[in-house]
């Protein structure tokens, strides 16, 4: 049938027609011989100048505009703005966001879920339960059959009771609420789950709104729009303290994993059917070259990992190390089991870090230097490992404690105090990844006390630390000293670095960038420079 070109649901109770660009607007006008105006064009049909605005068939997409006035030659998404902008500054009205929620289907027939609290009558109808027997409980004696129906329906001696207003014999509602139901505002009972007076006390709600709201892609659609409008629902009540139940929304991203399939029919096929040659991948039985892709995890694609095998081969930390180095939350993960090794690796470096520090002796002054240079290090990432959590990018808070491993385990002559500090530090950064390390790091260190890890504080940054204390560099041209240079303490790395923060200096411009260098003495310390230059220069 035609579009009903007034509807009471909709806006403000009415829609307008756009045959060119809506298809059931289009359907209508072509059926009753309504003149149809193109004003939206194909970006591509648009740059041909092509003057025929007469529809073929309805373009529902995005382009530019046309016939529209001042408006033309504007894309849809400028356009846009640009109509509301005018039609602000007309002061005939404004922009607004809609959301609509279509009718719920909340009843499940299965026997988990909260029992929906209504009481069927033959004389009085739906009947709810009243408050002072509420909340209706699942009968724990119920037997859970293959024959389909919701199992309570079957329960006699739960179903049975009567009418709350006539009090005739009446049945109790077989289904059970859809679990969305209940995980739409239960967060709301977790600060304050042992109140049986009130949902929710005024000293435990200073806990939301939710902080980070964590969820698939199906959570962001569906089950997002139920929180929010039953958590709306009883704000307005007063018995939520926001609007908004949750502050942060993190959409986490799919496990995939390669996956094989036939080009002539789309089958997927085993890994245990595929074998590698030089064009690829071929059926192991037929030789039919097979189609190889990254999908989602899935038992009918024949692509999932059990993650015991991984476990019982790797190890727990490994593997959480791995998913979480291997991509941001709210990106696919293409899983791929060669590279547990390296995290494998890692830990055990982690490991040799701890047994570094506990067997570690004072060394003479020479070490001083590099105390300084690894603790500049070690707060660095201190700060990055904290600021790279807080804003959910585990994979590089992972990176910093790989980086600062390295650093750890390659310098050599470092005091005691210092890769004592290192190593507890270091078990304290890495407890969120992976905690069975980081424990037994912890236990290695602290074999004769009695605090646990996770017990212990949050490593400080010492702010003392970042400081870099810059060197002091003389200047010489031809043997002359011509003044001194503050350089940072990495300028002393090599002689290429030192002469390219010389080279940026006033005083290396003023005595030497007229003149035709021949070469620079550099001692071995790097504290001072000697430029050589041509006598006639």
């Amino acid at each position: 049938g035609a579009t009903a070109y007034v509807k009471g649901d909709y806006g403000e109770g009415a829609v307008m027609g756009v045959p060119a660009h809506d298809v059931r607007d289009y359907e209508f006008a072509m059926q009753h011989g309504i003149p149809i105006r193109r004003v939206v064009l194909p970006e591509a049909q648009q740059q041909q100048n092509s003057s025929d605005t007469t529809p073929i068939s309805c373009f529902e997409e995005d382009g530019v505009l046309v016939d529209s006035g001042e408006f033309s030659n504007l894309p849809s998404a400028q356009a846009r703005a640009a109509v509301i902008a005018k039609i602000r500054s007309l002061g005939i009205g404004d922009s607004k966001t809609n959301l609509r929620i279509r009718d719920w289907l909340i009843s499940r027939q299965r026997y988990w879920g909260c029992p929906i609290p209504i009481i069927h009558c033959d004389t009085c109808g739906p009947v709810p339960v009243p408050e002072d027997q509420l909340p209706v409980l699942l009968p724990q004696n119920v037997m859970i059959s293959k024959k389909g129906g919701s199992p309570l329906a079957a329960l006699a001696e739960w179903r049975c009771t009567k009418c709350p207003k006539c009090q005739s014999p009446a049945l109790r509602d077989a289904d059970t609420m859809d679990t969305f139901v209940d995980s739409s505002w239960y967060f709301l009972r977790y600060p304050d789950s042992k109140n049986s007076k009130e949902l929710l006390s005024k000293e435990s709600s200073k806990w939301l709104p939710v902080d980070v709201y964590i969820g698939g892609i199906e959570h962001a659609i569906l089950h997002l729009l139920y929180a929010r409008f039953i958590n709306r629902f009883l704000h307005q009540e007063g018995l939520s303290p926001s609007a908004e139940p949750f502050t942060q929304l993190v959409t986490q991203g799919m496990v995939q994993a390669s996956t094989y399939k036939t080009f002539s029919n789309g089958q997927y096929i085993p890994p245990s059917l595929v074998v590698a040659d030089s064009e690829g991948f071929k059926h192991k039985d037929t030789g039919e070259r097979l189609e190889v892709s990254w999908e989602k995890m899935s038992k009918s694609k024949h692509n999932g990992v059990d993650p015991f095998e991984v476990i019982d081969e790797f190890g727990a930390d490994a593997a959480r190390l791995y998913t979480l180095f291997k991509a941001p939350p709210n990106n696919p993960l293409q899983f791929e089991k060669e590279d547990l090794a390296g995290h494998v690796r890692f830990l055990v470096r982690m490991l040799t870090l701890a047994k570094k520090a506990k067997e570690s002796n004072d060394v003479s002054e020479t070490s001083a230097a590099n105390d300084r240079s690894v603790r500049l290090a070690l707060h660095s990432a201190i700060a990055a490992v904290a600021q790279h959590i807080q804003a959910n990018e585990f994979n590089v808070a992972v990176a910093e404690l790989m980086k600062m491993s390295n650093t750890a385990l390659n310098t050599d002559e470092v005091s005691r105090p210092v890769i004592l500090e290192v190593a507890n530090s270091m078990a304290k950064l890495l407890f969120p990844f992976a905690p069975h390390v980081a424990c037994e790091m912890w236990q290695m260190l602290h074999s004769h006390e009695s605090e646990h890890l996770f017990s212990s504080r949050w490593p400080e940054v010492d702010q003392a630390a970042l400081q870099v204390e810059w060197v002091t560099v003389v200047l010489q041209v031809q043997g002359k000293t011509r003044g001194t240079v503050l350089v940072p303490p990495t300028a002393l790395e090599s002689d290429d670095a030192l002469v390219g923060h010389l080279q940026q200096t006033d005083l290396f411009k003023k005595y030497v960038a007229n003149k035709r260098v021949q070469r620079m003495v550099i001692p071995p310390k790097r504290t001072l420079v000697n430029v050589v230059v041509a006598s006639n220069s």
